[in-house]
């Protein structure tokens, strides 16, 4: 009997999480929940129509999803340090002068930036050797200058998603 995972590491992964270097990069395969969550601010009852520049929602994406093959340990590894390195800093945010910070999430709903990780979780069982089960939530805080970055990349992964017929 094989001990081995159905799932490689050489299949496309739906969820790609980065720093915005090739060293912290992490594929999760086999994602079976992703949620995003917006909540919006209304603004104050009688208050006027000029708004101050700031992000009118809050973004947060859960998802939960697997580490799969020979790297899974080092993949493990590596979302623990992203985790900690958005927090005080990430070299995308050094390389562009703090505008872009924290970590850039890629999923089949959304491809955010500047976002940091909120809860991190694995876990391993028996009847799934050689895999690791993952579960994160992110937080977007985007700074108020980068809102028309992410409705562009908002767009993009739609153009993208129907084979770029916008």
């Amino acid at each position: 009997m094989s001990r081995q995972s159905f799932l490689s590491d050489t299949s496309s992964a739906p969820v790609f999480i980065t720093d915005g270097t090739p060293l912290l990069s992490v594929q999760l395969f086999a994602v079976t929940v992703v949620t995003q969550t917006q909540s919006y601010q209304l603004p104050p009852i009688g208050s006027s129509l000029a708004r101050a520049l700031i992000d009118s929602h809050s973004d947060r994406i859960s998802l939960n999803g697997l580490l799969v093959g020979k790297d899974r340990l080092v993949d493990k590894l590596k979302l623990e340090t992203m985790a900690e390195a958005a927090v005080r800093g990430s070299m995308m945010g050094f390389a562009s002068f703090g505008v872009l910070d924290g970590l850039i999430v890629t999923t089949p709903l959304a491809i955010r930036t500047n976002m940091f990780i909120e809860s991190l979780s694995f876990s391993n069982t028996a009847s799934k050797l050689g895999v690791i089960d993952v579960s994160v939530s992110f937080q977007h805080v985007p700074r108020p200058a980068t809102a028309p970055l992410s409705k562009l990349l908002d767009v993009v992964n739609c153009a993208t998603s129907l084979g770029g017929a916008l």
